[in-house]
């Protein structure tokens, strides 16, 4: 029976790892957010800032008040960044207001095979800011030289080849002309920045599609254990 058990979950872990076109270990990450709100550029322009950075999620909000009683805010501004997505929002709901948020990820990882596929980057907002802009590269440590390097800057000018999606929203496909070497480690970077000023709102959000985490061979090794003593305990009641 145990035996059976192990053969389905390694089955199981197979597939996961067979799911996606890319098939990634990651080995090091670092996420960041900064945000800036003023509530009015002219008597204040640096406002109120903050920044946060971790190896986990990272989501932050700052709220400031608004300058008047008719315009009393508040004005907000929120920025989220993880693996594969990062958001960022602002909502100015007064004059002479404005605010800033950038989000980052970063990690560093290895592929378990060598492959040639594209990774998707799937961009959607509820406005499409002129003030926003964006990068997002791959780069090649063994080598010591940049897979891809793109940039998108005011309201989609740049070199990220950005085409209208189904359903709304745009996407990217990028793809490197060389294979990505099993023996080689890789660093991705993407960042985004939306600003704004006066009644405007930003709600702006980058996915990743195409590429996917692997658990490392012993994450892979305790689900093993853990999933045999639950069937070794059920077998013996």
């Amino acid at each position: 029976m145990r035996t059976l058990y192990f053969t389905l979950l390694l089955l199981a872990v197979t597939a996961t790892a067979q799911a996606g076109p890319i098939g990634i270990q990651v080995l090091d990450r670092q996420h960041s957010t900064h945000l800036r709100a003023t509530n009015n550029v002219f008597s204040d322009p640096s406002g109120v800032t903050r920044s946060r950075q971790s190896n986990d999620r990272v989501f932050d909000t700052l709220s400031v008040p608004g300058q008047t009683a008719e315009y009393p805010g508040p004005i907000i501004v929120e920025a989220s960044a993880d693996l594969f997505d990062i958001y960022v929002y602002g909502s100015n709901a007064t004059p002479q207001s404005a605010t800033s948020a950038n989000a980052r990820t970063y990690f560093e990882f290895m592929t378990l095979s060598d492959v040639v596929a594209p990774i998707t980057l799937d961009f959607s907002g509820a406005a499409q800011s002129y003030w926003s802009s964006g990068s997002v590269s791959l780069f090649d440590l063994t080598a010591g030289a940049a897979v891809w390097e793109y940039e998108w800057i005011s309201g989609f000018s740049g070199s990220v080849p950005w085409m209208n999606r189904s359903g709304g929203g745009f996407e990217a496909s990028l793809a490197p002309s060389t294979p990505l070497l099993l023996d080689n480690h890789y660093a991705f970077s993407m960042s985004m920045t939306t600003q704004g000023q006066e009644a405007e709102v930003q709600d702006l959000r980058v996915r990743l599609s195409g590429i996917h985490d692997i658990p490392e061979p012993s994450t892979v090794a305790l689900l093993l254990a853990a999933f045999a003593a639950g069937a070794y305990r059920a077998r013996h009641r």
